[in-house]
């Protein structure tokens, strides 16, 4: 079970923008080439399903950052929904854990155009911070409305 505490002040508001982070449970490496790119196919599906508009995503080995536009009025909704049909595309790939994502997620609600890039080119950094790629070069398993 997630903290309640995530929720806590959480406001939820169709076409606002909002930064998700989510966890592989015991955050182990396991979003690594196929695996990774169908976690992104998902993000993708969740475009295309009408319920976000993405902005910017990064699919690191052992978590998501994923930066959109809320199209639904549930949030939870949404990430629960990104998450069962992501395992189950993990499932066919071979990938048997029980259980795959953490509960719950950590949002955080995007107020101005300033923290709205200032989040796309952080979560577009990650990559480099955590020494997957060198400063400047592209990871494979993200992408950015808003080139650099």
């Amino acid at each position: 079970m997630s903290s309640p505490r995530l929720t806590v002040g959480r406001v939820i508001e169709p076409g606002a923008c909002y930064v998700i982070t989510t966890v592989i449970r015991g955050r182990i490496d396991v979003l690594r080439g196929p695996r990774a790119e169908c976690v992104a196919d998902e993000i993708r599906g969740c475009d295309l399903a009408g319920s976000a508009a993405s902005i910017s995503w990064v699919v690191m080995p052992d978590h998501l950052h994923w930066l959109f536009e809320l199209c639904s009025a549930d949030l939870a909704g949404v990430m629960c929904k990104f998450k069962s049909l992501s395992v189950r595309r993990l499932r066919t790939l071979g990938y048997e854990r029980e259980a795959v994502w953490q509960p719950g997620f950590y949002d955080h609600r995007i107020r101005s155009h300033e923290d709205l890039y200032a989040q796309a080119h952080y979560i577009q950094q990650n990559p480099a911070r955590s020494g997957l790629v060198a400063a400047g070069e592209r990871y494979p398993h993200a992408w950015c409305r808003y080139p650099d």
